[in-house]
């Protein structure tokens, strides 16, 4: 997953998003685990150097470096990706965009899908699956893990095993991120090293005191 280091000074490495709080951000991308959030592994979002071309398959190449068993977010989840963890006898559960090319026109236009209604699509090793939570809101999400159209019907959003799989995993980034935020030791600076190595230090203090309280 993401995590992003608001940042006001020079660099390549900056990215503008104007739809969050800092809107000058460094990316970050961190491995966790998802009970704890603790940092396994990640590194950081470079771009492409002056005279290269834009990176093609940024996320896919990511999971490559980083990669073990997967819960991951829209940015990375991909068929392409999982083809190649499914190589490595690794199985993956994301989110999608309705935008990819690997989303079956089926799925893709569902705007009559009633209220905590599903719908799936498979091949030989992938599942594909729609699902509305609220009304004009839809959740797709792919899963090599599962391989059935099972919904809780015990429920009352009727939510489908891939969905609560899905829930009940992907918070290991954003716990991370939101325990370092509360104690940060950062202050503002337009150095860009001593915001990265101020980052790095925070996440390295949160893994030591997850393993002291375990």
């Amino acid at each position: 997953m993401i995590q992003l280091v608001s940042f006001r000074g020079h660099s390549s490495l900056v990215q503008y998003i104007p739809s969050k709080l800092g809107k000058y951000e460094i990316k970050f991308f961190w491995m966790c685990e998802c009970d704890t959030g603790y940092a396994i592994d990640g590194c950081i979002c470079a771009g492409k150097f002056q005279g290269e071309k834009p990176t093609q398959n940024l996320a896919f190449n990511v999971v490559k470096l980083l990669v073990v068993n997967i819960t991951t977010d829209n940015s990375f989840a991909s068929v392409l990706l999982t083809e190649y963890l499914l190589e490595k006898n690794l199985t993956m559960v994301g989110s999608l965009r309705r935008n990819k090319r690997d989303v079956p026109i089926e799925l893709k236009d569902c705007k009559n899908q009633h209220l905590y209604t599903s719908r799936f699509a498979f091949n030989n090793y992938l599942t594909i699956i729609i699902y509305t939570p609220k009304k004009n809101k839809r959740v797709l999400l792919l899963s090599t893990m599962q391989y059935e159209s099972s919904n809780d019907e015990e429920h009352s959003k009727k939510k489908p095993e891939i969905i609560k799989y899905y829930n009940s995993t992907k918070g290991g980034v954003d716990m991370m991120d939101q325990k370092i935020w509360l104690c940060t030791c950062k202050h503002k600076t337009k150095r860009r090293p001593v915001v990265i190595w101020s980052n790095i230090m925070e996440v390295a203090e949160y893994n030591a005191y997850m393993l002291f309280q375990m």
